[in-house]
């Protein structure tokens, strides 16, 4: 009995000697484990802020080879791949991203205002050609009227589609 006393003593000190080693050099791994897992997704953050930069930043619009390796770091981190047709469409700047920009107003809504008629100087005009000259510029003047009022009225809804896009942005990246 005293026999298997003794024994379990050295058991039990044993296991004390190598607990008491042991868990330091545990937690020790799992920290140093747990350090460079956190200093790797610090750097890929970088990574990918650099990236989204040098795709947003119109300096290097025309610089393939920088615009390739932004769109292969993003695609190398981002957790589901990019497809052909949106890498390619990164590279060539066709895709914006990076929070809410400006978009072009209509094709229609950016031409030149129609320019006024004037009446002939080198020659006399009638009461006709000067009712005839207003009614011309009149319509010319409410086409270019009503062409700024719906740039106006453009301009201001998207303004509004984009600030409320950055206040909800700016809401995501505070939480």
């Amino acid at each position: 009995m005293s026999n298997e006393k003794d024994l379990l003593g050295k058991i039990q000190a044993i296991s004390s000697i190598i607990a008491a080693i042991a868990i330091p050099l545990v937690i020790a791994g799992v920290g140093w484990m747990l350090q460079a897992n956190i200093a790797e997704q610090g750097l890929q953050k970088d990574y990918v802020a650099m990236a989204i930069k040098i795709l947003t930043d119109e300096q290097n619009a025309e610089d393939d080879n920088l615009r390739e390796w932004a769109v292969s770091v993003l695609d190398k981190t981002a957790p589901v791949p990019f497809t052909p047709e949106l890498r390619e469409q990164l590279q060539s700047g066709e895709v914006k991203f990076g929070g809410f920009y400006f978009p072009r107003p209509p094709e229609q809504l950016m031409e030149p205002p129609r320019p006024l008629i004037d009446l002939p100087e080198n020659e006399p005009a009638t009461v006709g050609d000067v009712f005839d000259n207003a009614l011309d510029n009149r319509e010319r003047f409410q086409a270019n009227a009503i062409r700024h009022r719906l740039l106006q009225q453009w301009i201001r809804e998207t303004e509004q589609v984009v600030k409320e896009g950055n206040r909800k942005l700016r809401e995501i990246e505070s939480q």
